[in-house]
Formats: C-alpha cells, sequence, structure tokens
C-alpha cells in the first residue's frame, strides 16, 4: 500500500472518531517543522510502527492547513536523522488531501537490539517513548532498562586486531593474568595450558592466519596498544576489563 492510498482511507477515519489513533499522529505544522514530532518518531520506532501526517489540523475537524511542503519534509529528514539516538529513516513523502498537499512519514519499528530510540537532547531516560491510544507516553527507566538490555551484550572486544600478533603481548602481563587466574578460578585453569587459557579468556582468537590478539587482549595486555589504535589510549586510565578478567594499567 502506498502512503497516498494509506492516508486515503485513514483521514475520513479520523474525521470521524475527531481525534488521533494508536498508528496514526497528525501535526498541523502551520508554523513549522513541530519538535514534538520527535516524540512521536521515538515512539513508532520503539512499539509497533506508525504513520505520521502533517498539515492537518485536529481542532478544526483535520482540515487541511496552508504548509511549506518542501521544507517540512526536509526538516523532518533532517531531525530524525540527527536528532535521534539511533538515526531514524522514515519513509517521507509528499501526498494530496482534498486536493492540497500534505507530508506524510511512516515509521517502522526497529528491531529489539536497536531499542529504545530516543530524543537526544532530552537523554535516553527522558527522551525515549512508546505509542499509548492517541498519544506518546514517556517510557519508565525501568522500562529503558528493559529494552536497553534486550540489545545483547556487546561482542566488539573480541574482534581480532589487523596486524597485531600474539608477539605485541607483554609477557609480564600475560604472567601475572594466568598466575590469577590459576589461584582465583579453581582447577579449570590450573589443568590449562598457557594458549588455550588466553583462548577462554578472550585474549586471543583463532584465524587462517594463527592465533590473534583480540581488542581486549591488546587493550589490556598488549605492550603497546597505541600502536594499532592511537585513539583508544587514556591519560587517567586506572583499570581496563578484559572480557571476564581485568587488570591494572
Amino acid at each position: 500500500m502506498t502512503l497516498q492510498s494509506e492516508v486515503d482511507e485513514l483521514v475520513p477515519r479520523l474525521r470521524a472518531v475527531g481525534t488521533d489513533l494508536q498508528r496514526f499522529e497528525v501535526k498541523s505544522a502551520e508554523g513549522g517543522f513541530p519538535r514534538s514530532s520527535l516524540d512521536s518518531v521515538s515512539a513508532f520506532a520503539n512499539s509497533g510502527s506508525g504513520l505520521l501526517l502533517f498539515g492537518l489540523d485536529e481542532s478544526a475537524g483535520f482540515a487541511v492547513v496552508d504548509l511549506d511542503v518542501a521544507q517540512l519534509a526536509s526538516d523532518l529528514a533532517a531531525a530524525c536523522a540527527e536528532q535521534l539516538d539511533p538515526p531514524i529513516r522514515p519513509e517521507i513523502d509528499v501526498i494530496s488531501v482534498d486536493g492540497r498537499w500534505v507530508v506524510a512519514a511512516s515509521i517502522d519499528e526497529l528491531p529489539a537490539d536497536r531499542k529504545p530510540c530516543f530524543v537526544k537532547s532530552k537523554g535516553m531516560d527522558r527522551g525515549s517513548f512508546i505509542r499509548t491510544h492517541d498519544g506518546d507516553r514517556r517510557l519508565t527507566t525501568y522500562e529503558v532498562h528493559v529494552l536497553a538490555s534486550s540489545r545483547g551484550q556487546p561482542i566488539d572486544d573480541r574482534a581480532p586486531v589487523e596486524g597485531a600478533t600474539v608477539a605485541d603481548l607483554d609477557e609480564q602481563l600475560v604472567e601475572r593474568l594466568l598466575a590469577r587466574l590459576r589461584s582465583t578460578r579453581g582447577g579449570v585453569f590450573a589443568r590449562t595450558d598457557d594458549a588455550t587459557a588466553l583462548r577462554m579468556m578472550g585474549v586471543v582468537v583463532d584465524s587462517d592466519d594463527g592465533p590473534r590478539i583480540t581488542l581486549a587482549g591488546l587493550l589490556a595486555l598488549g605492550r603497546f596498544p597505541q600502536q594499532f589504535h592511537p585513539q583508544l589510549v587514556s591519560a587517567d586510565c586506572t583499570r581496563i576489563t578484559c572480557c571476564r578478567g581485568s587488570i591494572r594499567c
């Protein structure tokens, strides 16, 4: 279904019930792009998709108002891309209602591993919304936490570092880590050779070119991590976590 045909079915329904609906939000936007519409984009992205329609006045029975449709469409696209996290790329089109032009935007629900979508200026805790009946409701701190936890555990630290080899590990730091594992983690590590223990801890991974250091392994145990990732150095570093273990730097 095209946006035009969807709106053709929607407008008579809106005028009949006299209010916004669960999956449809209408904004007059007669004075320009309404910032409150970002709350609605967040709500639709977090809870089942929806359609935003700009250019109808709810207080006047959803009559069409004068609108700079080109400017509004541009402002909407920019705001969704720059003022929301993660960025939203809605389908936006200029369509006809009663022989006049309005702007329609279709927002898809985000996958669970990208929620919550929130308004940057308000922060995640106060800028995450969900759709309820004809309006947008701010998520509670608990609800935000539940959505954020669904993103899953990041695994970027498990990625092998291009160009780094086992020879780039600091031998003393490796010995300290292995000694602590064997003294605190019981018999599993006491019966495990060094190479296997480093793999179990995520310091090293196997590849077609042999053992490779992971990003976590390089940062925690590398002789000079800045050689490969100079942007990751921190002047006030006190501890680097290496997967399931940690050492002081």
